[in-house]
C-alpha cells in the first residue's frame, strides 16, 4: 500500500466521526425526514383556488423565501379540512400571525391566517373542519381577501412543496 492511499484510509474515522457529530447537532439538515407514502392528503379548502405564489424555499434556513404555497380561496366558503388524519400541534397566534398546525404522520401541515378552536394535542380527521381562513390584518396590505399560506414541514429545517402530499410519491413501473 502506498502512502497517498494510507493517507486517505486514515481520513475515513474523522470524517465518519464528523459526519455522525453534524448529524446529531443538525438532524433537520444531516438526515431530514422524507414523507412517507401511506400520507396521501386532500386538499384543506373547497375547489376552486388559485395559486398566488409557488413553493420557493431558500438555500440556506436563515434565508427569506416562500416555505410553502400562497392560495386564494376566495371568501365563499373560508372554512379550513384537516388534509389528513392528525393532531393539532399548534394553535394561535405565532409573531402577530394566527397559525393553525397539524401533524401529519411525521409532517406538519400548517396554515396561515387561520383560526381555530381546536387545542394541541387533539385528533383530527382527514376532511373535518379544523377552523377558517381569519381576514388579512392592516399590516399584512400585500395579502388579499381570501389568501392563505399552506405549507408542510417535514423537520425543523426543511419543507416541501403541499401540493407534492396530495398525489403521494410516484411509483415506477416497469414497461411489459
Amino acid at each position: 500500500m502506498n502512502q497517498r492511499t494510507y493517507d486517505f484510509l486514515r481520513l475515513i474515522p474523522a470524517v465518519a466521526t464528523f459526519t455522525f457529530a453534524w448529524s446529531l447537532c443538525f438532524p433537520g439538515i444531516a438526515t431530514p425526514a422524507m414523507p412517507r407514502a401511506s400520507s396521501v392528503w386532500t386538499l384543506p379548502f373547497s375547489q376552486p383556488f388559485t395559486l398566488t405564489q409557488g413553493f420557493a424555499p431558500p438555500d440556506k434556513p436563515w434565508l427569506s423565501g416562500s416555505r410553502g404555497i400562497w392560495v386564494n380561496i376566495g371568501s365563499e366558503d373560508p372554512s379550513l379540512r384537516s388534509p389528513c388524519n392528525g393532531t393539532v400541534v399548534f394553535s394561535g397566534m405565532l409573531a402577530g400571525r394566527e397559525v393553525l398546525s397539524i401533524d401529519c404522520s411525521g409532517i406538519h401541515s400548517t396554515f396561515e391566517p387561520a383560526t381555530s378552536s381546536l387545542r394541541i394535542g387533539e385528533a383530527v380527521q382527514r376532511g373535518q373542519r379544523i377552523g377558517e381562513l381569519a381576514p388579512p390584518k392592516q399590516e399584512d396590505s400585500h395579502m388579499r381577501k381570501g389568501d392563505l399560506h399552506w405549507g408542510a414541514k417535514v423537520s425543523r429545517y426543511r419543507y416541501i412543496n403541499p401540493l407534492r402530499m396530495l398525489q403521494g410519491h410516484p411509483r415506477l413501473k416497469t414497461l411489459q
